[in-house]
């Protein structure tokens, strides 16, 4: 188990220490239940009250949060103590999971693959025909890369994810289990009988730098162009994203959404859960979509909000659902207004 002091932990995120430099630290905790032997950080107002009665041994705070009252743990004190919880606990992780260097029994590689240094490749796992793995990839057991695939440095794919022939991963991506990479797109059109012809998707995926996929997620090839995922994207549990979509720099995708086919979404967009969007779409930079909307048509609104099905300003789709809560008051006051307006006309001559 590793220790650290205070001291070592405000070197690795360029803080400054206020309080005991040596307190001896091992594992994290969050604010309001964290012990003498860990970690903990505060960064919401929200809940100042357990920061003052804190029994941590160090906690990561703001610099600029000035204190009401003293407290027992030593501080830590950072710009932004939530991304240097990050960079300390990312420190952490890479002590407690080295890099393994090993091709554990059995595995299949084909003869013409090409794996570069310190490559880890689990059990059972299958790499096709002239497929490039570059230096630090970590791959996990069970895991299926086809013909032609090329992964590069200091990837991690873990157990289960499928890999499909042609598929390109760029550096620095995470690939969580049961992920499907590369699968056929929904691709079929009717001949002169009704049949549902299928039409052969002969494009790839096509994955940029720094990307991170949830678990089962699924990412249909392209039907002759690639569906790309560009830098930075990060795209969360169960998403399903169609052939030929794009996808922007840095954007980031909540669980159960579903984007259909040849739509583009723009840079640095935030996409709720259960979102789905239609196809043949473009979705402009820095546009943020509310759980459950749905994007019938393209949407040229960066940096707003919007939300509901069909989506609508996000402050029109408040609006409207309190609305929504009065209808059955309303439909009762309409009724008794009803009754005594045939009343009244039953009265007239």
């Amino acid at each position: 188990m590793h220790i650290f002091t205070a001291e070592m932990i405000s070197k690795i995120c360029n803080g400054f220490v206020e309080g005991d430099p040596k307190v001896a630290l091992r594992e994290f905790g969050t604010i309001n239940n964290a012990q003498a032997h860990q970690l903990t950080f505060f960064s919401n107002v929200k809940y100042k009250d357990y920061l003052y009665a804190s029994e941590a041994g160090a906690i990561l705070i703001n610099e600029d949060f000035v204190l009401e009252q003293t407290i027992k743990p030593t501080l830590i004190r950072v710009k932004n103590a939530y991304l240097a919880l990050s960079q300390i606990m990312s420190y952490y992780d890479k002590l407690m999971n080295p890099l393994k260097n090993i091709k554990e029994n059995p595995h299949f590689i084909h003869d013409t693959a090409i794996l570069e240094d310190n490559i880890y490749v689990g059990a059972f796992t299958y790499i096709g025909l002239e497929s490039k793995i570059h230096k630090n990839t970590q791959i996990y057991p069970q895991v299926f890369i086809g013909d032609q695939v090329e992964i590069g440095e200091n990837c991690i794919i873990y157990a289960g994810v499928k890999i499909c022939k042609g598929s390109k991963i760029g550096n620095y991506c995470i690939i969580n289990a049961g992920t499907v990479i590369g699968s056929d797109g929904f691709g079929f059109t009717q001949d002169e009988l009704g049949n549902h012809a299928k039409i052969p998707q002969l494009g790839k995926v096509i994955i940029e730098d720094y990307v991170e996929i949830g678990a089962n997620v699924t990412i249909d090839r392209g039907t002759i162009d690639n569906t790309v995922i560009k830098k930075g994207v990060k795209i969360d549990n169960l998403v399903q994203i169609a052939h030929n979509v794009v996808l922007g720099n840095h954007t980031l995708i909540a669980a159960q959404t579903g984007i259909s086919g040849s739509t583009k979404i723009g840079n640095n967009c935030t996409i709720g859960g259960q979102v789905g969007i239609g196809g043949h779409l473009e979705i402009s930079d820095h546009l943020t979509i509310g759980a459950k909307s749905g994007i019938t048509k393209s949407v040229n609104a960066p940096h707003t909000i919007v939300a509901g099905f069909p989506f609508m300003p996000f402050k029109e789709w408040t609006k409207s659902n309190v609305l929504l809560k009065k209808l059955p008051d309303l439909n009762e006051k309409i009724n008794a207004l009803e009754k005594k307006l045939a009343a009244l006309e039953s009265k007239c001559p």
